[in-house]
């Protein structure tokens, strides 16, 4: 993911928008300041890295919350019906 983000304000985007592209493509996000809000542009590369973190925590965040529920197997007895299927599919 990029480092800091650089800040432009919508005239500044306008004036430099083929330039801001460029640089947004090889990796630079901005934060463009709006009187109705805030926008963030990035790369298409980094939009998805993003979305591939948020969809990681929520899964490390859903296995935490297994475990605090107790819906998960001690590793020796999760070895164990492994073992126990592979021998039952050889035969």
């Amino acid at each position: 993911m990029s480092n800091a983000l650089k800040v432009k304000k919508p005239t500044e985007l306008r004036e430099n928008l083929f330039e801001t592209l460029e640089q947004v493509s090889a990796g630079k996000t901005f934060l463009i300041h709006h009187k109705s809000g805030n926008t963030i542009i990035q790369s298409e590369i980094e939009y998805r890295e993003t979305l591939d973190q948020i969809e990681t925590l929520k899964a490390i965040n859903q296995g935490l919350q297994d475990y605090l529920d107790g819906k998960t197997q001690p590793h020796q007895k999760v070895t164990e019906h492994f073992k126990a299927y592979a021998k039952k599919r050889k035969e």
